[in-house]
Parts: structure tokens; sequence; C-alpha cells
């Protein structure tokens, strides 16, 4: 079989040094890329949309959402917290983040959620909310105004990288174009620069703060933040924890020899709470796998699971999933087959394509429109994709966490088969298709879904999500330092 990409990623994490070559704060500059390689070569084998797009996020945004996260500091309120959540604001005032909305839950814990956002979105209305990315900012103000100071001294190890990048090159040269190796030593070289400084100050805060435990809903894919979080919680001896909010692919696997590596586990969070026992078997990046099952689909699915509703006869409805590899491309193998299999259908259908909350154009989709007068677009957020899977009578998709939240409600999905769902996805999950014939007949010879309730146990954590977290916190972590019992 063709070496693939994740191959040859795989390869490096077993390259012995691999790991020494570390930014001016000490973490590793190969952790820190490895994820974002990735992407670009998603985007490049699919052709994004966005490829060589500018930023649309003016100048005058950033400044404004800098002076906000001064405004909302953490150090505003250096009380001590049993809990301390950092989370990715996702643009919805009553939940912040939807992987760490459970932690209002536990009334007799203190807890305290800093948040940030890529996208410059403003969260500072929130009740009990502070700014991640105070510490952010303040470290680029500070290496701006060092850098126009020391015009004529440099702390970047110019040649350290570029030994570090002709390695990467020399594995990776078949699937990384040259300009995003230029781009990527551009982004290293940034980062030596601000991570001391970052490091620093999230340290400080730490230092005083001192929670028994931070919550993370992601980190372990390997962002330099995270790995300085992580680092310097691990100096405090305070104890980390990710919770699982979407398939463990590559950015959550790694070779076995460098997840041994101290210096590896030093970068990574002491636990990953999973959705069910499969998971645990999918990711070696955590100290400590741990199922405890999905907050956000059990409350939600246990109203829906109570309740049945009208179906039109004769009609099946199809909800095809699109994650995309990233979602915006253009040359994704899932809608190419989908189109062709459904030109090739004679069935009656309605269609639902349930966008990626990433994707701003449906271009891509026109030609799957066009078939059909009875095709919409879902675009919701959080908890809406549920009702969809109940009422769906087949669920298509690739690689996403939505294929096992179909299991769920006792749908077997239709799974994409390439290189990439081969290697991430369960071969019992669902039925899988590799073409537009294979898809044709298997919609065509479509009855009904039976679950099978000993496989949806397998994938989905079964008992109360908040009895399961507390007995997680109490065996764990409350035998540490101070607080009170759960």
């Amino acid at each position: 079989m063709q070496k693939t990409f994740d191959d040859a990623v795989l390869e490096i994490d077993n390259i012995p040094g691999i790991l020494d070559y570390r930014y001016q704060d000490g973490s590793s500059i190969w952790l820190s890329v490895r994820f974002d390689l990735r992407m670009i070569n998603f985007a490049n084998s699919s052709g994004s949309k966005d490829e060589g797009k500018k930023d649309e996020i003016t100048k005058l945004s950033i400044i404004k959402y800098i002076l906000l996260s001064f405004f909302n500091s953490p150090n505003l309120n250096k009380s001590y917290v049993d809990i301390l959540s950092i989370a990715n604001f996702e643009g919805n005032v009553e939940v912040p983040n939807a992987w760490t909305v459970f932690l209002k839950g536990l009334t007799s814990l203190k807890v305290r959620e800093l948040l940030y956002s890529p996208h410059y979105l403003s969260f500072f209305r929130i009740k009990n909310t502070y700014s991640l990315d105070y510490f952010y900012s303040l470290a680029r103000i500070k290496i701006k105004l060092g850098g126009y100071f020391n015009r004529n001294k440099s702390h970047v190890n110019i040649e350290k990288i570029d030994h570090f990048l002709a390695l990467l090159k020399s594995h990776l040269c078949d699937y990384i174009r040259e300009k995003d190796f230029i781009n990527i030593k551009n982004q290293v070289l940034y980062i030596d620069r601000l991570s001391p400084v970052y490091y620093d100050y999230l340290s400080r805060y730490l230092k005083v703060v001192k929670p028994k435990l931070i919550v993370c809903s992601e980190g372990n894919n390997g962002d330099w933040k995270y790995a300085a979080l992580f680092r310097a919680a691990k100096a405090e001896k305070i104890k980390t924890v990710e919770v699982q909010h979407g398939a463990l692919g590559l950015g959550m696997r790694y070779a076995e020899t460098m997840s041994n590596n101290p210096v590896f586990k030093d970068h990574k969070s002491d636990y990953l709470l999973t959705f069910g026992e499969y998971h645990n078997q999918s990711s070696n990046a955590a100290g400590k796998n741990i199922a405890i099952g999905n907050y956000r689909l059990q409350n939600i699915a246990r109203n829906l699971l109570d309740n049945d509703e009208q179906k039109n006869e004769g009609i099946l409805k199809l909800l095809l999933i699109s994650e995309g590899i990233p979602a915006t491309s253009i040359n994704n193998g899932l809608i190419k087959t989908v189109l062709k299999g459904l030109k090739a259908s004679t069935i009656k259908y309605q269609l639902i394509i349930r966008l990626h909350p990433t994707e701003t154009s449906r271009e891509k989709y026109q030609e799957l429109v066009a078939l059909n007068s009875d095709v919409s677009f879902s675009a919701g957020n959080y908890g809406d994709i549920y009702p969809l899977l109940k009422s769906s009578d087949i669920i298509i998709g690739h690689t996403s966490t939505v294929l096992f939240e179909a299991g769920y409600f006792g749908k077997k999905p239709f799974i994409y088969k390439d290189e990439v769902s081969e290697r991430y996805m369960p071969e019992n999950l669902g039925k899988w298709f590799s073409d537009s014939t294979m898809l044709a007949n298997d919609i065509a010879g479509f009855k009904s879904n039976v679950p099978d309730n000993n496989l949806t146990r397998y994938f989905w954590e079964k008992g109360d999500y908040m009895d399961n977290f507390k007995a997680f916190y109490s065996s764990e972590i409350n035998n540490q330092g101070k607080g009170v019992a759960v």
C-alpha cells in the first residue's frame, strides 16, 4: 500500500531526538506544527476554496479585541477555584462552549472559565468568564516593544530552525508545498519569540489561582499555547483533562515511542474523558483515558427518543454530513460520490445537507441542489443535529463524530471509504461505500435501521454523565490539595 501523509508523520514521531528541537520556553517545535501540517495537507489535497484567501478581519477589530481582553483580564479575579475551564468561544452567549457546559451543573464546586476566540469574537458579557487571550495579547505587545527597542538583538536560533525544517522536508516533500514550508518557518520564528513571554504570564496566573483541575475541550492536537498551559500546570502539580469533542484522528494519535517519552507527556493533558470504550483505544495523547459519555448528546437525546414523528411514506429522508477536510474543500470525494450516486438512483428522496460550522460558501453543493426540488440546508448550532439524526432514514458521511452519534439513535450510517476514514473510523460502525454504484445500490436496497444495543454501548458510555464526571473527580482529583467534595 502506498505511503500516506499520516504514515510519514508517524515516521517523524519515531525519529530519535525529534523532541529536542525546542522553542525558547522549552516546548517542542514538532508537536506545535504537527497538526498544522495535517490541515495544510488536507487543504492541498482537497482544493480548499480558502487557499490564498486574505483574512477578512480588520486591524481595527483586532485592536478592539485586544482592548477587550485587557478589560476582561483573568487577573481581575485571582481567587481560588476548584476547576478552571479553558474553552474556545463558539459564538453563543448561552452556551459559550458546548463541550464544557456541563461544568455549570457542578454546584458544589467553584468553577471559573477562561474563554478565547480565534475569530476575535466578543464574549465579555458572560458571567464568570474572563479572557484567556489576555495573556496572548500581553505577550504580543511585549515582544513588539522589545523588538522596537532591541532591533539589533535577536534571540532566535535560525540555524536550529532551518535544520528542523530541512528534516521535515525530507519526509514531507511529497505532501507539503515549498510555500507552505515558508509559512511554517515564519510561524515557528514568531512562536519562538512569543512563547517564553506567554508561558511566563500564564504560569504566574496559575501559581496564584492554583485550581485542583483544569478542564479544556481541546488541546492535545498540539497548539503551542495549550502546550504552555499543560506544562505550566504540571509545574504547579495541577491536574489537566481534555473532554472529547470530536472524532479522534491523527492529532490525537502518536507513534508509541513518542507517546511514552516524558518530554511528550509534559506537553499533554493528564486525562482524556471520552465518549465510550472504543474511543479510549483511539488516542494515546493523554496520560489516561476514561470513558464517561457525552453530556450534550445525552441530555438532548433523552427527550427525542421518547417522541415519534410521522414520516412521508415512500420517500427516503437522507442526511448528508459535510465535514469536508477541510469543510471548504472543492475536490471533495464524499460530495462527488454522493452526487453521482443520487444521479444513478431512481428512488424518491428528500435530502438535507448539514453544513459544517466553518462553512460559509455553498458553492460545492450546487449540482446536488439541482438534482432534486426537495433539497435543503441545515446550518444550526449545538443540539439541533440530533432531531435530524432521529428523523432521517439514512445518514451519509466520512469521518465526522456525527456518524458515531447516529448509532446512539439506532441508525447505521453510510460511510464514504477512503484512506482517511478507513484508518480512523471503526469497520463495524456502519455500511461502507467507496464509489457511486455501491452507494446507489445501498440506498435502493435500504429497508430500515436495526439498532445494535451492544454496539452502541461500545461507542457510547451509558449512565448519567454528571455522575460519571463526579466519580472521576472524586477518584482521580479530590485527594489533591484544597477544595470541597463533589
